[in-house]
């Protein structure tokens, strides 16, 4: 009776333990949305960050070829970052799709081959793979008996696909480095008259100040100062008689031909002033474009390391959300790839 008893116990476990593991592996679906939808959100302020069109103090000179050349590798980025998207959106597509587990392999391979294409198409370095690797990778993707195993099968040309990315953006940040000096030339050279003219007369200004200056202390009892003022405004100081004491015609003729220069140059200077106030904001729109574009790039870098890590973390069979949050992994990235993101 006992030993009957012992193995109807036995039996009863077995049969729970299985029931509990059905039951587990029942519930483990792939929740992928999070892979698609963080990537997205990222993007966002990517492409915006890479923007073109919203220079507005910038737009009268002409696009250098150092610009130009950003351009195009800015252009590059933003394929990526989309190439990027398609693919996730196609992984989750499939992840809820009813096809078949060969049929879902067959399409990830189809939308990883439109990925790798375009990211290894000129701008930028070559593959450290060669085609007929990468050709037998998507074999091996196709050939994957569920979605799961196919997206284990792809990690490599994902992995390719990253470190690719991070000398895109290392090619692209060298290109904005030169445009950036480029256009910083072509604004200095396009005032530089302006501003030597207007630096020489801030120049003129302050020894008309310091005069005044000198002449009221002459006027309080400072007998060094009209030889201070002959050192400082020479002309100036001719129209006082030389040697002996200056008489309140001879200082007022004085001050009134410093306070005179000091009226003409103020008129001068204000004709110069929109000239040299476009040129600070053209400086100022310049240091903030700099700076926009740079912060695209390391969020566009931390971006696709998450990307690939997440990618990663799927294809080892992690469902739980909060395991391939792409923000989550950026935070944690961003001190090791993109300090000060």
């Amino acid at each position: 009776m006992r030993t009957r008893t012992c193995l109807l116990l036995i039996v009863w476990i077995g049969v729970s333990i299985l029931a509990g593991c059905s039951k587990f592996k029942s519930s483990q679906r792939l929740n992928l949305a999070p892979f698609a939808e963080d990537m997205i959100a990222v993007a966002g302020d990517i492409q915006y960050g890479l923007g073109q069109n919203y220079a507005v103090y910038l737009r009268s000179h002409g696009e250098t070829p150092e610009y130009a050349k950003f351009q195009r590798m800015a252009a590059k980025v933003r394929l990526l970052i989309r190439s990027t998207i398609a693919y996730a959106l196609e992984v989750v597509t499939l992840a809820d799709s009813r096809l078949s587990g060969p049929e879902r392999t067959d399409a990830l391979a189809d939308r990883l081959d439109s990925l790798v294409r375009p990211v290894v198409a000129p701008p930028t370095a070559a593959m450290n793979m060669s085609s007929a690797e990468l050709d037998t990778i998507l074999a091996d993707v196709r050939d994957a008996k569920s979605l799961l195993d196919g997206l284990a099968a792809a990690q490599p040309i994902i992995n390719e696909v990253a470190r690719i990315s991070g000398e895109i953006f290392e090619d692209t940040k060298t290109a904005l480095d030169a445009a950036a000096t480029a256009t910083q030339r072509q604004i200095s050279a396009d005032v530089a008259p302006v501003l030597a003219q207007d630096a020489m007369l801030r120049g003129f200004q302050w020894r008309g100040v310091k005069g005044l200056d000198l002449v009221q202390r002459h006027w309080h009892g400072d007998p060094s100062a009209m030889d201070s003022l002959a050192i400082l405004m020479p002309g100036v100081a001719k129209v006082a008689s030389s040697g002996g004491e200056f008489s309140i015609e001879e200082m007022t003729a004085v001050e009134q031909r410093i306070v005179f220069s000091l009226q003409t140059i103020n008129e001068v200077r204000n004709q110069l002033r929109p000239d040299v106030e476009l040129f600070w904001r053209q400086q100022a729109e310049l240091e903030e474009l700099v700076a926009s574009f740079n912060k695209a790039l390391r969020q566009a870098r931390v971006a696709m390391v998450a990307w690939s890590r997440a990618h990663q973390r799927l294809a080892s069979g992690i469902t739980d959300p909060s395991e391939i949050d792409i923000f989550g992994i950026a935070k944690k990235a961003a001190g090791d790839f993109a300090p000060g993101f």
